[in-house]
């Protein structure tokens, strides 16, 4: 079985304050599904507020979309695939995605002798984006980082030789994050820029364990493993809070009451970040803004006709249009009091 890699362009088509502040005001969307489906889940949106995503059509198959003022369309198939998948949409317009069941036709993207494409997971402004290769290497499946900018595609050297690697995220200059192998088979966060890989297990604060996002300042948004203690010092337990790297140090966002933990998604060029808080048993509490030091919930602000077993966001422009999935459609947050342009 292929996988055909899409490059589709769409013509129209823990910082605290001392100050208290507001909580912040948003519209709840239900962007629904394309016709006849059941479920849909909104992946990511630009500076144009233009969304792409998948969604169930009649025939029980998925679909990639974009959606944009009020309409959800069907980007279809290649010929010889029943299937598609979008992953990212940048303000050109231009979407990334995949037709994971295709049997006919040549991807755009040709990987190197000895490597596969495996996956395509970020595009920025420039037509670049990231993604993973695999190849067998002694017997054993490598997984590989790569970058493909102006018709060529160059691998992202890992941290330690020989080992593996996968890019998440790429910003606007060309910086990449993901994850590598290290010394003695450890998994670290990394960041390439010129193709240099940085190990942020370096800088001090919390130790990253994966970042999820990087804005256009070069900030990286993630999780981080912290130790947890009562008030007597004695250890309660490691858990994962949401973490920011700005200005040289990884900072705690830390949680919201009620859960031991939180972990961020998306970071937008004003250092908004996204993302869910945890229980130690694995029950969702919070749907979470992180803004100016504060960590806001904003699953009050959800009508209860609205509300369903879980809502978890995935990505925020710098308009503060947030999207995401329910355990049924895909949703879009909208800020009431403010507009960024």
């Amino acid at each position: 079985m292929k996988t055909i890699i899409l490059i589709l362009t769409i013509g129209y088509v823990a910082l605290q304050s001392s100050f208290a502040k507001p909580q912040p005001r948003y519209h709840f969307y239900d962007l629904g599904t394309l016709p006849g489906g059941t479920v849909s889940q909104a992946i990511k949106i630009n500076n144009r507020n233009e969304i792409v995503g998948v969604s169930e059509t009649a025939d029980g198959r998925i679909h990639a979309f974009i959606w944009s003022d009020g309409v959800m369309q069907d980007l279809g198939v290649q010929p010889g695939a029943t299937e598609s998948n979008a992953y990212d949409i940048n303000d050109n317009g231009q979407i990334i995605g995949s037709f994971p069941n295709a049997y006919s036709g040549a991807p755009p993207i040709v990987a190197p002798i000895g490597y596969q494409i495996a996956g395509v997971v970020a595009l920025n402004n420039k037509g670049a984006l990231v993604g993973k290769l695999i190849s067998d290497v002694d017997s054993r499946i490598l997984s590989s980082a790569y970058i493909y900018e102006n018709s060529s595609l160059t691998l992202l050297p890992p941290l330690s030789f020989g080992g593996s690697a996968e890019a998440m995220d790429i910003n606007n200059l060309g910086e990449v994050v993901g994850i590598s192998e290290a010394a003695q088979n450890q998994t670290h966060p990394v960041m390439w820029s010129d193709g240099i890989a940085t190990d942020l297990r370096t800088f001090p604060g919390l130790a990253m364990s994966q970042p999820t996002g990087i804005n256009d300042l070069s900030h990286i948004c993630g999780v981080a493993e912290v130790a947890l203690t009562n008030q007597l010092g004695g250890y309660i337990g490691n858990f994962t809070h949401a973490c920011l790297l700005r200005d040289g140090y990884v900072h705690d966002l830390g949680t919201l009451s009620g859960a031991e933990n939180s972990n961020a998604y998306a970071v937008n060029n004003f250092d908004e970040v996204i993302g869910i808080c945890v229980t130690k048993d694995g029950v969702q509490t919070a749907l979470f803004l992180y803004s100016g030091g504060t960590m806001y919930d904003l699953g009050p602000l959800i009508a209860p006709q609205h509300r369903w077993n879980y809502i978890l966001p995935s990505d925020i422009n710098d308009n503060g249009w947030i999207v995401g999935m329910t355990d049924r459609h895909a949703f879009l947050l909208k800020p009431v009091d403010k507009q960024k342009n």
